[in-house]
């Protein structure tokens, strides 16, 4: 930069665009999803809100429940992985690893987008006089309003309208687009996304109902329960419907004492028997403030306590190891709770679990950053922040099983690059061997990122 000696720098503008996560479809089944604050059920059409109560658990992959039939569960006409990994050159997707990858469903299948988005529908058009949100609903008709799968959607569908609304109201400037998408296999999904606002450069959070198949192996690869909880006997490559229902979000505030923050919730089922729930929430700041830390962690800690005192410390160091960017050796950033292949529980108590840890999002978010909205920062200390942003793009890159999988997959057609890059800053920055000076504040929270610590 002229009158400075300056490292030589290279910045990106990495591809943005919180577009949508997956696709959605307007069913000619019963109904909407109406969320709304305090609203009851309503025969006709699908009134939920925060208080209503969740009915009993009917859906036939409850453990115990019957198998369907190998006829009936392949109604859905999908894209299998192993039809698309085939002329991909996608051999390393038969190992136990890639088919892990292969199940980005199990970390973020929606990222994987695709479909063509509706015609229009404006915001006007999708929201009633009274403020209420329609939702319509993106699962299978045959998947009823008060199955495990229609009732996680509802869950993410008002989380989705609960988030968006709070963030919107904290920024006090910008406001969520809405865009709704569609997928040929069925289901599909809704991108809300905020840019350029008073605190957030940009902030998405996308909800996806997925539809879809994959191999035996990449199901045995992936889960250990496959075959075991139906006495399903799986043979080699017989392809294996599955369904996947997730919300996720991240947010890049502008001021670098502001994290990043980032959650991922989802419920999968084959439809031979096999279902679990996974995701978490993770924060990643640029400088630290251990009280910022103490209180993020705690409000997990208290999520987590209230269904098993063992979950917090297992799901944090989870997501210790699993944010780890080896190349680097140290993390994205300092972590939260990360759980998969989760289903020790009920399907009622999981469900629960996942509702309650979204509507702590803005409990532990919000505080952090209305303390430090206002701080003033200098130039140098924008630049660590851009320069830990080129951290949080190199994990989502290289490592993330859903971001790899949806980038190998965009030859085959199933994939959308806004969708699959959705979590990537607009901007970052990379330094030629950039060394954080010793007993500064960024060499702080270096040692934080490799040392993963106890916060609370």
């Amino acid at each position: 930069m002229p009158g400075k000696n300056r490292k030589r720098v290279l910045r990106a503008s990495l591809a943005g665009g919180f577009a949508a996560a997956a696709a959605s479809v307007a069913l000619p089944g019963p109904g909407c999803f109406l969320t709304t604050a305090g609203a009851g059920r309503k025969s006709g059409s699908v009134l939920s809100g925060s208080r209503s109560s969740l009915p009993l658990w009917p859906h036939r992959c409850v453990p115990g429940g019957p198998v369907p039939n190998r006829v009936t569960a392949g109604r859905r006409r999908a894209t299998g992985i192993d039809e698309i990994a085939g002329g991909l050159g996608l051999g390393e997707l038969a190992g136990a690893g890639a088919a892990a990858a292969a199940l980005g469903i199990a970390a973020e299948m929606f990222q994987i987008g695709g479909g063509a988005p509706e015609k229009s529908t404006t915001d006007e058009q999708q929201t009633r006089s009274n403020g209420t949100v329609v939702h319509e609903r993106l699962c299978d008709p045959n998947d009823g309003p008060d199955s495990v799968r229609g009732r996680f959607e509802m869950i993410c569908a008002e989380a989705q309208e609960k988030i968006c609304k709070t963030i919107e109201d904290f920024d006090g400037k910008a406001t969520f687009s809405r865009e709704r998408y569609l997928k040929d296999a069925g289901g599909g999904g809704v991108s809300r996304v905020l840019r350029n606002g008073e605190v957030f450069e940009k902030a998405g959070v996308n909800l996806s109902v997925v539809y879809s198949q994959m191999p035996a192996e990449a199901l045995r690869a992936a889960t250990t329960k496959a075959g075991k909880e139906t006495g399903l006997k799986l043979e080699p490559g017989e392809k294996v419907p599955f369904f996947a229902c997730g919300l996720s979000c991240v947010m890049h505030p502008k001021n670098p004492f502001c994290p990043t923050m980032h959650f991922n919730y989802r419920y999968f089922a084959t439809e031979f028997g096999v279902w679990w729930f996974g995701g978490g929430t993770d924060i990643t700041p640029s400088y630290l403030d251990v009280e910022d830390m103490k209180h993020f962690h705690g409000t997990y800690k208290n999520v987590c306590d209230q269904f098993d005192p063992s979950w917090y410390p297992r799901f944090k160091k989870w997501a210790d190891e699993y944010f780890l960017i080896p190349h680097r050796g140290e993390t994205r950033g300092l972590g939260g709770i990360f759980f998969d292949d989760f289903n020790s529980q009920t399907p009622e108590e999981h469900m629960r679990f996942s509702r309650n840890c979204l509507n702590a999002v803005t409990e532990a978010y919000l505080p952090i950053l209305k303390k430090h909205r206002n701080r003033g920062f200098s130039e140098k200390q924008k630049d660590w922040q851009q320069i830990r942003r080129g951290r949080y793009a190199e994990f989502n890159l290289v490592y993330d099983r859903g971001t790899v999988f949806g980038l190998k997959m965009l030859k085959g057609g199933a994939g959308r690059i806004e969708s699959i890059l959705m979590s990537l800053p607009e901007t970052a920055r990379w330094e030629y061997c950039h060394v954080p000076e010793e007993g500064s504040p960024e060499a702080e929270i270096m040692d934080a990122f490799k040392n993963p610590r106890e916060w609370v």
